[in-house]
């Protein structure tokens, strides 16, 4: 039996290829699949990660492409080298621009909803006139605020159900557009890597 191991960067990433995979429709019957952390994507990270990488008969690593998409990707190559190891990249948020995870679920959030993003410029500025110390949201936090918008009823009292790295409900199309063209890039990767192995 193949086995195929993806390397994402945390518990968010690890939990939203999981979902995605599943939401695929992937048949995983025929190959041992897992999806490990690396817990970052510094250097050391993949390093203290061979064992893993070696083990294993084809590789993806997902991680953020950051602020600069090619800059993320020849460091990883010449990583790739420099270690040994074999891994084909996938970077958030579509493989060819900056960003990262939340790029991409930002992306995909229903048209109706995205004037919610549209209120956080002058709370971000309200937020550096009050003191110093703050910091504005980051784009993560702003996703956490969406999904807390919308919860209703009961399910406000179980926040942590619904936000929280490893409870996020990535595949609710209450929340995401799951089926948004800016999929289509993690889709054809995954696809081509996982079925085609």
């Amino acid at each position: 039996m193949k086995s195929i191991k993806i390397f994402v960067e945390g518990e968010s990433d690890k939990k939203f290829i999981s979902d995605y995979i599943k939401h695929l429709e992937i048949d995983l019957s025929i190959i041992d699949f897992q999806i490990e952390k690396l817990n970052g994507k510094d250097d050391d990270k993949f390093q203290k990660n061979l064992p893993q990488f070696a083990s294993s008969d084809k590789n993806l690593v997902i991680v953020d492409a950051d602020d600069n998409f090619e800059e993320r990707k020849s460091h990883l190559l010449a990583l790739k080298t420099r270690l040994s190891i074999d891994y084909n990249i996938f970077l958030f948020p579509n493989n060819y621009g900056n960003g990262e995870l939340e790029t991409l679920l930002q992306s995909i959030i229903w048209d109706k909803y995205q004037g919610y993003f549209s209120c956080f410029p002058p709370f971000e500025s309200c937020v550096k006139l009050a003191h110093s110390d703050f910091n504005p949201p980051s784009l993560k936090d702003k996703i956490y605020a969406y999904l807390s918008a919308l919860l209703i009823g009961r399910e406000t009292d179980q926040r942590s159900k619904y936000i929280s790295p490893t409870n996020m409900e990535y595949m609710n199309e209450r929340f995401w557009n799951i089926n948004h063209s800016n999929l289509y890039p993690l889709k054809r990767f995954l696809i081509e890597h996982i079925s085609g192995a």
